[in-house]
This record gives structure tokens, C-alpha cells and sequence, in this order.
């Protein structure tokens, strides 16, 4: 793969660019312009595409007032096919946020669109994986920052550690420094979770104390063998305790198994004596509950007999019930009957009321419709009229904003009090026309006219030219001159007199063309006030002619129909009122007679047999009085013979006397059936108390089991307590039998974590003295490269010195040194401005050769700054050279040099110069054979 040269470069409102495109190609190419201009702001573009770092703030690289920029930097192969796009958009979020989005191409085809992705893949292309850190490189050997290459200059002497810190972070070596320190601080720990052993360093003195605590924990495992063999001998002779105890308590055990079947079958004979004992007081309880139910149903028969003529009232109960519910259905016939009578009554009144009603809202609706559509007329007339009073507005408006202008053309305030300024524009219009017209023509009369002074002045301006042409050449030195016009011979006074005619001639055309021209301006100011009243004139008609188009013949009546048509609906209105006056006057009489009508359809009553309906009103009101005393008569007999108040209480007490004469007989055979019960009882009562009797006896026979069981259950007691007390130090011995096996166990796992710390700790030594030796070999390969490099490009610069040498002083810092035609060596601080410069340039050339990145090109802002002409002539040779080639099997130093400068004298020297300039406050740039800035 070769070297990657820029081959364009695009900002977009990137810092004071707006808009910038810059085509690169091979060699050597120059931004020139003032201080300001925007040139250093395309090598912070570069760089920004490059490193995603930028060299100020990033919320500044945006333009003011602009939201988003853009850096496009499109590189290309000098020996292959390939090229790289680099795409950065930078866009501003919320009121401080920025967000940055990139986009990689190779060969067109997107390869990364994530920040880490783009900066990886771009350090493989450029062959940078190996530099720990990409930006500082960049700023050390391909975009130099003003005033760098001075800076690195003063850094090379060996009085100072610069020099040396320099070359170590650009060729990574302050990284394996760092490692090497790094390593000493890192916390080693085992692969195992063992926290308990503790943290440890890479060094001597941690490997030493590893040791120490190993050994010592070697020791506690054997204390603790000891402690455990002394345990186990312990434990042994505890469990043949036990063993005896064990057999004791099952002898103890087999006799109370012998006694407890003896008290299970005592407890047998308590448990049924203790029932039997319950029957017997659950018998005589049922006893005297039997004799207290027979008590009382002889109690409820005795009652019931007195109640026995009330219960008889029944049948005299029912007749009432009937005749009152014959009652209340003729009660709701005479009801129905008479709301009949109502209604047909009051239809029969309000008939006459109804068919005038009927026709006075025929009336009411057909005026209600007429009135409808004359309000829709009005309102759309109202909007005509209203568009109509517009355009007369429009029109009075363009009078008053023109009346000056059309004042002696047409009387404004007559047409304003014109109603029919409609019909008065056409005429308004046609005398404009008319003036316009007159206008135009007096217009181009002064336009020939200011055409034929225009004419006379350039004639008498050449005329004037060649009388003073003429006197330039009289003037010409010697004894005789030539005649301007016939070229004869003249001498004396013939060539004083013919220079004075002539001035004579020129004063007199002067104050020719100095009326000519004041009437030239008179006419022309003229010219421009008629063009100007034309314009105005123009766009008057036009506004008027426009509006007199929009006005329709509708729009001129709309007036006159509207009074019309509002005149018409008033007296419709006025028609409607009073019919309606009227009509809800009848209102009354008519919801009365649709009440009526409502009501004989809600019974489903047809009107011709209404009649026929109330026919036998007269005869159902005479029956309802009968019946109704019938009923009075029954209720008081209820009333006096049940002793109550009310006829429900009455009810209550026959219905109530009913229902416990038919219990009578249910009371008497309940009774019949709880005195048989009773005899069963009592003879049962007599079987469980001989029955309890023979049990009690033979509980009697067995006392004295009890004590016996006592006395076998504490020496029981006594055994197991023997036996616990043996468990639990049994316990204690085996607790303390695990916590120093798990100690030996913790202790054997510590050792091996601390046997891996310390093997760790043992590579972690080794490895900081192989860093150390790496980094050595490293730099000292590095500087031999960095010698002959630099004395590579050195040699191409022509200067007075044959050689470069880099040399470590008794301090340890590096310094360089040249070596002359004659051999003698002359430090760099020495050396004038200039030549120390081009020592720094060829340092950062080489550098970039040692470091093998795939990168062509050199970008230098301002190189020449703070150098007096001399030394910046002896840069600007050296810069000329960079990009050439001695043979054809040697490559350039560089393939492609970028300058920054605002000063001339580099032009000779660079192949292409490109213009930076600012223009209210965007940068531009114009290139070679381009024809304008962009």
C-alpha cells in the first residue's frame, strides 16, 4: 500500500467557512492571505478530520448562527487505487450540547459510521496501530502548528530534558515507562476468592514478606494436627459411655412398655365409667325435659278450647272480603265514568277553538318559511353589499395614498361621495390612461434630447483630448516642432502662437461642456421624475382596473335590494307577530280538547260510543252506596265480638284463633307420645346404673400400677440426662473437630493462594525487567534511525554543514549537533534562526519516516514567522526542495507540502498558491486557474 496524499478538502460553516472547496494535487501548494483570514482554520479542519480532536473549543467551530457543520477530507493513494473519504458533521444540541457523527469510506463504500470504529480503521489504513497516541504524532511531523518548528528547535540542546521527552512520547517510549511504573502498583490477587490473604505489589520486599507468612502458616497446620489427634481419643471413649447408657434405657423401657398396657386398659375402664356416668346424668336431664314439654302442651290445650267461638267468625270474614272487593271495582268504574264525562265535556267546549287553531298554524308555518328564505336573501345581499363597500374602500384608500399625484387629474372628494363610484371608475381610469399616455410621449421627447447632449459632450470631451494631445506636442523639447495636424515645420513664435489658440480653444469648449453638462443632469433628474410618476401612474390603473373587474352587477344594486328586501321581511315579521298573538290565545283551548282526544285514545275509547259508556253511570253510583252499608254493618259485629279497634286487628284475631284450633289435636297426640318416652327412660336410667357399678369394682382392684410406673420413669429420667450430658460434649468435642479441620483447610488454601501471589509477584519482576531491556533496545534503535533519517533529508538542503549528530550527555539528555565541512561540532543554539528551523524540519521528517506511517503529505502554518529575511530565504530555499526528487530511485521528502503563509516572497518556491481572504466575516479561497473565491 503507498502513500496517502490529500486530494480535496470541503468545510461547511466549519469556524469562518461557509461554503469551501479546495482541490489538492501533488507538490507543493501555498494558502496566502492576511492574518485572519480563515487559512489556519483548513489545517484545524485536517487535523479535526484526522484525530476527532479539535484545537480549541468545539462549540467554536461551528459558524456563528448556524447549526451544523461539515469537514469532508478526501485522501488518495499515490501508488494504488485506493482512497479514503473522511466525513465529520458536527451538530449543535439543546442550548450547550454538541453531538459528532462520522462517516468513513473506502473506495465509496462506507467501511465505519462509530466514533471508535472510524478512529481504528483510520489508523490501520494510515499504518498509526502502533502510535499510543495518533494526535500527538500528527502535531509533532505532519500538521505543524505556527511557531512549532521554532519551538522544537529550542527544545534540542542538551541542557534540557525537552528534547528527550519530545522523541520519547512521539515514538511511545513515555508509554513503556508508564507500564513499567504501572506495574509496580498493580494489586495481585489469586485466581481463587481469597480475600483473607491480602493484596500484594510487584516488588522485592512484598516477594520476601510472601514468604515469611507462608512458612508461618506451615507451622499452624502442624499445631492444629496435633490438637485434632488429641480430640478424636476424647470423642472414642465418650461414645462406650454412651453405648452403656443406651442398653440401661431400653431394660427401663421394656418393663414400663410391660406396666403401661396395664394403665391403658385402667384408663379403658375410667374413660367407660366416666361415659357411662355421663348417659346416666344425660338420661334423667331428658327426664325432667319430658315431664317440663308434657306440662306445658297441657298448658296450650286448656287455651285453645277458650278461643274456640272467635275461630267460628271465619265465614263472616269472607263475605266482608268479598263485598268489599265487589266495592272498589265499582268504585274505579264510577272513576273511570266520570274522567269520561270530564273529557267529553271539555271537548265538546273547545271544538270550535280547535279548527281555528289548526288554520292559524298553517298560516303561522307557510309566514315562518317566507320569512326563512327572505332572511337567507338578506344575508347574502348584506355579504354582496359588504364585499361591494370593500372595493369602494379599496378605491377611496388608493385616492388618498395618490391624491397628491391625481389631484389636478380627477376630484377626489366628488368621487368619494359617489355612491356609484363603481360606474364612476371606468371614467377615472380612461383619464389616467389619457395622462399616462401624454407622460410617456413627453418622456421620450427628453429622452432624444438627453440622447443629443449625450452626443455634443463626447464630442467636445474628444475635441478637448486632441487640442491637449496637440500642446503636448508643441511642448516637446528643441528649436522646431512638427504641426499636429498638417505635420509641416514649425519654429518661434508660430508654435507660441498655435499652443495658445489652442488653450484658448479648450477653455472655450470647457465652459461648452460645462452647460452641457448641467442641462444634461437637469434632464436627466427630469427623465427620472417622470419615470417615477409613469411607475406610480401604472400601478394605480392597474390596482383599479383589477378592482373594477371584481365589481359584479349584482354588487351595484346589492344596496337597493337590501332596504327592499329588509323593508318586505319587516312586514312579514309584523304579519307573523300578530297571527301569533292570536294563535297562542287559542293555546289553552287546544291543549285541552288534545287532552281530551289523548285521553279517550289512551283508554281506547272510540267518541261515538261515549254516549253509549255513560249510560249506566247513575245505576253503578246507586249499587256502590248499597253495598257500601252492607259493609259497615259486618264490620262493626267483627269488631264488637273480637273486642278491637280496627278491622285488621279483628282479622288478626280470627285468622290467629283459626290457626290454634287446628293444633289442638297435634298438642294432644305429642303428648300421648312424650309420656311413652318417659317410661322408656326411667327403665333405661336403671340398666347404666348397674352397669357403672361392676366397672367401679373392678377399678378398685387395680390400684398400686401407678406408683410402680413413677418410680421405673425416674430412674428413666435419670439415664437420659446421663445420656444428653454425653451428646452435647460428644458435640462440643466434634464442633471443635470441624473448626480446626476447616482451619486446616483454610490455612492449606491460603498457602496456595499466597504460593500463586507469589509466583505472580515473581513473573510481575521478571516482566519490568524485560519492559525495561525492551525499552532500551527501542530507544536506542529509534535514535540511530532518527540520526540517519534526519541526515537523509538534511543532506538535501545544500547547507554548510556536512552532518547531524543526536548525542546523550552524563545527565542522560539528548542533544543535537552539526558538523561542518572541516569537521568541527557547533551545538544548535548556535546556529541562526533559519538553519535551526531547517534542522527541526528535517527532525520532524524523519520522524515521520521512522514511525512508517502511510501518510505523504506536510502541512506547516506560518514556518517563516518571527524570522528576519535573511533566515527566511534560507527556509524558503529548503521548502522548495521538499517535494523533488534528485533521482528517480530516491522519493522526495515529502509527496505533498501544505503551506500557511501571508508572505509573498514563498511564492517563487511553491508550485500552486491559493488566495485566502474575509469577506463580512466568510472566509473564501481562490486557487490557481479558478475564476472567482468560493
Amino acid at each position: 500500500m503507498g502513500y496517502y496524499i490529500i486530494d480535496s478538502i470541503s468545510l461547511k460553516n466549519f469556524l469562518s467557512h461557509e461554503d469551501t472547496k479546495i482541490n489538492f494535487s501533488p507538490g507543493s501548494m501555498a494558502l496566502v492571505g492576511e492574518n485572519g483570514a480563515g487559512k489556519s482554520s483548513i489545517l484545524e479542519a485536517l487535523f479535526f478530520a484526522l484525530t476527532l480532536k479539535p484545537w480549541r473549543d468545539r462549540s467554536y467551530l461551528i459558524k456563528t448562527n448556524s447549526s451544523k457543520a461539515a469537514v469532508t477530507v478526501k485522501l488518495r493513494e499515490l501508488e494504488g487505487n485506493n482512497t479514503l473519504e473522511l466525513i465529520v458533521y458536527l451538530t449543535r444540541r439543546g442550548k450547550d450540547g454538541l453531538n459528532t457523527e462520522v462517516t468513513l469510506k473506502r473506495n465509496g463504500k462506507v467501511e465505519a459510521s462509530k466514533v471508535e470504529d472510524y478512529k481504528n480503521i483510520l489508523k490501520q489504513y494510515l499504518n498509526m496501530q502502533s502510535l499510543p497516541d495518533v494526535s500527538d504524532f500528527l502535531q509533532s511531523s505532519i500538521i505543524v502548528k505556527q511557531n512549532i518548528l521554532s519551538n522544537i528547535a529550542s527544545k534540542m540542546s542538551d541542557s534540557r530534558k525537552d528534547f528527550k521527552e519530545l522523541i520519547e512520547s512521539a515514538l511511545g517510549i513515555k508509554l513503556y515507562k508508564e507500564v513499567e511504573e504501572n506495574l509496580t502498583e498493580i494489586d495481585v490477587k489469586p485466581n481463587k476468592n481469597e480475600e483473607s490473604v491480602g493484596i500484594y505489589n510487584i516488588k522485592q520486599r512484598h516477594r520476601d514478606n510472601l514468604k515469611e507468612v507462608i512458612e508461618k502458616k506451615k507451622n499452624e497446620i502442624t499445631n492444629i494436627n496435633k490438637k485434632l489427634n488429641e480430640i478424636i481419643k476424647n470423642v472414642r471413649e465418650k461414645e462406650t459411655q454412651k453405648i452403656i447408657i443406651e442398653n440401661k434405657k431400653e431394660e427401663i423401657n421394656n418393663e414400663l412398655l410391660s406396666l403401661q398396657n396395664k394403665i391403658i386398659e385402667l384408663n379403658v375402664l375410667k374413660s367407660k365409667k366416666d361415659s357411662i356416668k355421663s348417659e346416666i346424668n344425660k338420661i334423667k336431664s331428658d327426664i325432667n325435659s319430658i315431664k317440663s314439654e308434657i306440662k306445658s302442651l297441657d298448658f296450650k290445650i286448656a287455651e285453645i278450647e277458650k278461643i274456640r267461638p272467635i275461630a267460628n267468625m271465619h265465614n263472616l270474614v269472607e263475605d266482608y272480603d268479598k263485598l268489599v272487593d265487589e266495592n272498589r271495582s265499582l268504585e274505579n268504574e264510577i272513576n273511570q265514568l266520570e274522567h269520561i264525562k270530564h273529557y267529553y265535556e271539555k271537548m265538546s267546549e273547545n271544538s270550535e277553538i280547535e279548527k281555528e287553531y289548526e288554520e292559524l298554524s298553517k298560516k303561522i308555518e307557510e309566514l315562518r318559511k317566507e320569512i326563512d328564505s327572505m332572511k337567507i336573501d338578506l344575508a347574502r345581499i348584506k355579504e354582496i353589499n359588504k364585499n361591494y363597500n370593500k372595493k369602494r374602500d379599496k378605491i377611496n384608500n388608493i385616492l388618498n395614498i395618490n391624491e397628491k399625484l391625481l389631484k389636478n387629474l380627477v376630484d377626489i372628494n366628488v368621487l368619494k361621495a359617489s355612491k356609484d363610484i363603481a360606474d364612476s371608475l371606468k371614467s377615472i381610469i380612461e383619464k389616467l390612461e389619457d395622462y399616462y399616455e401624454k407622460l410617456e410621449k413627453e418622456n421620450e421627447v427628453n429622452k432624444e434630447k438627453e440622447k443629443e447632449i449625450g452626443n455634443k459632450i463626447s464630442t467636445i470631451d474628444y475635441n478637448i483630448k486632441v487640442m491637449k494631445n496637440y500642446i503636448t506636442v508643441l511642448e516637446k523639447p528643441g528649436e522646431s516642432s512638427e504641426c499636429p495636424v498638417c505635420h509641416s515645420k514649425l519654429t518661434g513664435k508660430t508654435i507660441s502662437d498655435l499652443k495658445n489658440s489652442y488653450i484658448e480653444e479648450i477653455k472655450k469648449h470647457e465652459n461648452e461642456l460645462k452647460e452641457l453638462n448641467k442641462e444634461d443632469i437637469e434632464l436627466n433628474n427630469k427623465i427620472k421624475l417622470i419615470e417615477n410618476e409613469l411607475k406610480s401612474l401604472l400601478n394605480i390603473i392597474n390596482e383599479l382596473k383589477s378592482i373594477s373587474d371584481e365589481i359584479s352587477d349584482e354588487m351595484k344594486v346589492s344596496e337597493k335590494k337590501l332596504l327592499l328586501i329588509s323593508s318586505e321581511l319587516e312586514n312579514k315579521t309584523k304579519e307573523f307577530d300578530e297571527i301569533k298573538k292570536k294563535f297562542d290565545e287559542l293555546e289553552k283551548g287546544h291543549n285541552e280538547y288534545i287532552s281530551a282526544l289523548e285521553y279517550f285514545k289512551f283508554i281506547n275509547l272510540d267518541i261515538k260510543d261515549i254516549s253509549k259508556k255513560l249510560e249506566g253511570y247513575e245505576k253503578k253510583v246507586a249499587s256502590y252506596n248499597e253495598i257500601k252499608n252492607k259493609i259497615k254493618e259486618i264490620e262493626k259485629t267483627l269488631l264488637r265480638q273480637t273486642n278491637s279497634k280496627t278491622m285488621e286487628e279483628a282479622k288478626s284475631k280470627i285468622k290467629d284463633a283459626e290457626s290454634k284450633i287446628n293444633l289442638l289435636d297435634k298438642y294432644k297426640e305429642d303428648k300421648e307420645k312424650y309420656e311413652q318416652e318417659l317410661i322408656n327412660k326411667k327403665k333405661e336410667l336403671d340398666e347404666k346404673v348397674i352397669e357403672f357399678d361392676e366397672i367401679n369394682s373392678k377399678i378398685n382392684s387395680m390400684v398400686g400400677i401407678e406408683e410402680e410406673i413413677k418410680k421405673l420413669k425416674k430412674e428413666a429420667d435419670d439415664l437420659e440426662n446421663q445420656y444428653q450430658k454425653l451428646i452435647k460434649e460428644i458435640s462440643t468435642l466434634e464442633g471443635e473437630k470441624k473448626a480446626n479441620e476447616d482451619s486446616l483447610i483454610r490455612l492449606k488454601n491460603e498457602i496456595d493462594a499466597l504460593d500463586e501471589i507469589e509466583k505472580k509477584v515473581t513473573v510481575g519482576l521478571a516482566s519490568i525487567n524485560i519492559f525495561d531491556k525492551i525499552q532500551r533496545s527501542l530507544y536506542n534503535n529509534a535514535l540511530i534511525s532518527l540520526e540517519n533519517e534526519m541526515n537523509n533529508v538534511f543532506s538535501r538542503f545544500g547547507l554548510d554543514y556536512s552532518r547531524i549528530e543526536i548525542r546523550e550527555n552524563s545527565e542522560g539528555n539528548l542533544g543535537v549537533y552539526v558538523i561542518d565541512r572541516e569537521g568541527n561540532e557547533r551545538p544548535i543554539s548556535i546556529l541562526s534562526g533559519g538553519e535551526q528551523n531547517v534542522i527541526a524540519l528535517a527532525f520532524i521528517i524523519a520522524l515521520n519516516k521512522i514511525i512508517q506511517a502511510k501518510i505523504g503529505f506536510l502541512a506547516l502554518d506560518e514556518p517563516t514567522e518571527s524570522l528576519d529575511e535573511q533566515r527566511r530565504k534560507i527556509l524558503v530555499e529548503v521548502l522548495g526542495k521538499l517535494t523533488e526528487s534528485e533521482t528517480s530511485e530516491v522519493p522526495p521528502p515529502v509527496y505533498q507540502l501544505l503551506l500557511i503563509s501571508h508572505h509573498s516572497d514563498i511564492m517563487d518556491s511553491i508550485d500552486q498558491i491559493c488566495s485566502v481572504k474575509k469577506e463580512e466575516g466568510v472566509s473564501k479561497v481562490l486557487c490557481q486557474n479558478e475564476e472567482s473565491f468560493r
